[in-house]
Order: C-alpha cells, then sequence, then structure tokens
C-alpha cells in the first residue's frame, strides 16, 4: 500500500479556467543564495496560490524567507501539512497570494537561513474568470510513495498535470483510460504528465525488488468544457521570406499564439504574439536565406489559460 497521501487545497468549479507555472528542478537551499522563480500574470485573477513543495532528513524545522516582488511574504517555515517517509520529511505549504500579485512580471525569491532543504516544487497555480469556459477543478499536494509494484490512481472524468519523482533509476507506466505510456525516471529527476481527457487515470511503478521509490508530488485535475477555439493558419515562400498569417476565428481573445518556425527540424524562429484580439487576424514575415533548402515547418499554438490548440504547417 503506497505511503503518504495527495492533499487537497483547493477545490471548486468556476466560469472559467485554471493556468499554472510549475517550476520542477530540484535545488539546495543552505544558507547561500536565494532561488528566484519568475511568472507572468496577463489579467486579474479570481485566485492565486503559490506552492512549494520542499524535502529535507534533518527532523528540525528549516529557517527561511519568502519574498514576493518587494513584499516579504513570511520568515516562518509553518508547512500546511508535512508527510513522514522513513528518513526524510516531504513538506508542502500553500499560500493565498492574490492580494500580492500584480498584472504583469512577478518574482518569488526563497533563500534559506539556516539548514538544509531541497526545493521540489514551486508552483503558482490562478483560477481565472472568462465567458464561455466551465472548469470544475482538484488541486492536490503531498506526497504518495510508491514502492515496485504499488499504483496511484485516480477516477474521475477529466485531464490531468501530475509530476512523478524518483530517488533511483525506475521505471514507471501512466495508464489514461485504455492507452498507457511507459517512461524511465534517473535518480532525482522529475517527470511532468500532461494527462488528456480520461475517465480514470493510474500511475505504477514498474520496478522490481524492495529498493527504489516513486514520489507523486502535486496532480491538478479539471474537467473543462471549453468553447471551440477556431484558428486558421497560412503560410507562403516568397523571396522575402516567409510570410505567415494567423486568423484568430474564435468569439474570445486568445492570451497568446506561440510560433516556432523550423528547418529540417532545427527551430530558426521563436516568437510570441500576445493579447490577440477575437476575430482578428495578423501577419508577419520571416526572412530565409535564399539559399535555404529543405523542409520548413511553422507550428502555431493558440493559448488560452490550460487549453491549446496546435496548427502545423510544412512548406
Amino acid at each position: 500500500m503506497p505511503l503518504g497521501e495527495l492533499v487537497t487545497f483547493s477545490e471548486g468549479e468556476i466560469e472559467g479556467f485554471i493556468d499554472h507555472i510549475t517550476y520542477v528542478e530540484s535545488r539546495m537551499l543552505n544558507g547561500g543564495r536565494g532561488m528566484s522563480y519568475p511568472f507572468s500574470i496577463d489579467r486579474p485573477s479570481e485566485l492565486t496560490l503559490l506552492v512549494i513543495n520542499l524535502q529535507r532528513y534533518s527532523p528540525m524545522p528549516p529557517k527561511w524567507r519568502i519574498w514576493i516582488n518587494d513584499f516579504s511574504l513570511t520568515r516562518e517555515f509553518k508547512p500546511t501539512w508535512e508527510n513522514n517517509l522513513g528518513e526524510r520529511v516531504l513538506s508542502s505549504i500553500i499560500y493565498d497570494v492574490s492580494p500580492i500579485v500584480k498584472e504583469g512580471r512577478n518574482e518569488v525569491t526563497i533563500s534559506s537561513l539556516g539548514g538544509n532543504v531541497s526545493l521540489l516544487e514551486v508552483s503558482l497555480v490562478s483560477v481565472f474568470r472568462e465567458h464561455g469556459f466551465y472548469t470544475r477543478y482538484n488541486l492536490r499536494a503531498g506526497g504518495v510513495q510508491l514502492r515496485p509494484g504499488e499504483e496511484y490512481m485516480i477516477k474521475a472524468k477529466g485531464s490531468g498535470y501530475v509530476i512523478v519523482r524518483s530517488d533511483c533509476r525506475s521505471k514507471v507506466r501512466a495508464y489514461q483510460g485504455i492507452t498507457s505510456t511507459e517512461f524511465t525516471l534517473d535518480p532525482g529527476e522529475a517527470n511532468e504528465l500532461e494527462i488528456p481527457r480520461t475517465e480514470e487515470f493510474r500511475l505504477v511503478h514498474l520496478g522490481e525488488g524492495k529498493q527504489g521509490t516513486v514520489i507523486i508530488p502535486l496532480l491538478y485535475w479539471m474537467e473543462v468544457n471549453e468553447p471551440e477555439l477556431s484558428m486558421e493558419l497560412q503560410t507562403t515562400r516568397s523571396i522575402d521570406g516567409l510570410k505567415i498569417h494567423l486568423i484568430n476565428g474564435s468569439e474570445f481573445p486568445l492570451d497568446k499564439v506561440i510560433l516556432n518556425v523550423m528547418h529540417n527540424g532545427v527551430t530558426i524562429t521563436y516568437k510570441v504574439l500576445r493579447n490577440v484580439t477575437a476575430n482578428s487576424s495578423s501577419s508577419l514575415v520571416i526572412p530565409l536565406k535564399k539559399e535555404m533548402q529543405g523542409q520548413i515547418t511553422v507550428r502555431a499554438v493558440g493559448v488560452k489559460g490550460s487549453y491549446r490548440k496546435v496548427l502545423t504547417k510544412s512548406i
């Protein structure tokens, strides 16, 4: 039976959508320079939560300080909950930072004033109101530990975002309904899983023997009903370069459109178009060398909160 638990720290439903930015690179805080995590908020949110997952091997709580922009959030180490998994302690700290964050660029800075602690994940998750979107959501943090042969399952209609970590080289299989994906984790590595719509999700540790564990520290689950995102991508190559014409035929604006131009699979241009209005179009020209041969591929990703639409054109 798996050890630990994932605890729901926020759930509800809204005429709108969920969006998040999550950093998963493990970093050690040992009294040195603080770690900074930038993030942007493009519009006022109904709710923005800061989620921090940490790991330590000492029973003594560390001393630390957290800043958001120029605001000192706390000096006190006060976990929302903790999981004791053998010699290590996993701590989850949740803050409602809705009154503190601002539109545009923000930055979270975390510094240790004493004691060794590993930052595992830093996540900013926001709830936005938007007409035409409807989302039922369940956000969980903590730590479920899977030993070889054990599994974690969520039986609920929707899609999700899951983080999986391992303390040794491990094989893991993720089941989404009748489909499955197998992957390998190296020691200390984290894998982010984007779970497509399903009615059941299972994660199984395929390792053999008693050595090595897999940890699930974060899970965001959403059932989303969204309007149709209508987007068209047109491309033409000429002596001036590559002309790209993008049409947003949706009845709502897009947060951004990410354009990636590749030559034989290698990115040569990367652009982000922000605040794309409803029922609008835009054009741009990407300079290309006249002697450039081979396949040119343009990929456009329309983004509205957690919703994505991908279009690809090859020339």
